[in-house]
């Protein structure tokens, strides 16, 4: 075994898991087990519980990508893709959430996201910087 294969192994093996965790406890709270008032508090501990690990997978992927002045690495472009999109979908889904559901209140809304937004952020602060920080 390659150790990229490894690393791609372990890496699928961490961000299945987050994923799935973060499906359940979505689900559970559309179907009314988890509540409004609690929704921001379970998603900041499973933010806290993977931020590490993910974090240090993120800076391996970017860490060791060399690219051409001009022509970003592929893995690293994907990687900084795929870790926007959860960032992304971690605060539109309680909008969805909200706007689908006859019971919650706006006020339950906002303070998911300013729990959950700066929990989250380890997850684009690193790909961003890569991108946006890079000189052509």
């Amino acid at each position: 075994m390659t150790l990229g294969k490894a690393q791609a192994i372990l890496a699928s093996l961490f961000l299945i898991f987050f994923a799935a965790i973060v499906v359940l406890v979505a689900v559970s709270f559309l179907k009314g087990e988890i509540y409004a008032n609690s929704v921001g508090s379970v998603f900041v501990k499973v933010l806290t519980i993977y931020s590490v690990q993910l974090a240090v997978i993120a800076g391996g992927i970017f860490g060791r990508h060399t690219s051409q002045p001009g022509h970003p690495s592929l893995p690293a472009f994907w990687t900084a893709f795929g870790l926007a999109s959860t960032w992304n979908l971690l605060l539109m889904w309680r909008f969805a959430a909200f706007t689908f559901s006859a019971e919650d209140v706006i006020g339950s809304v906002i303070t998911y996201l300013d729990s959950v937004a700066p929990a989250s952020s380890f997850l684009v602060s690193g790909a961003l910087a890569f991108f946006f920080a890079k000189r052509r």
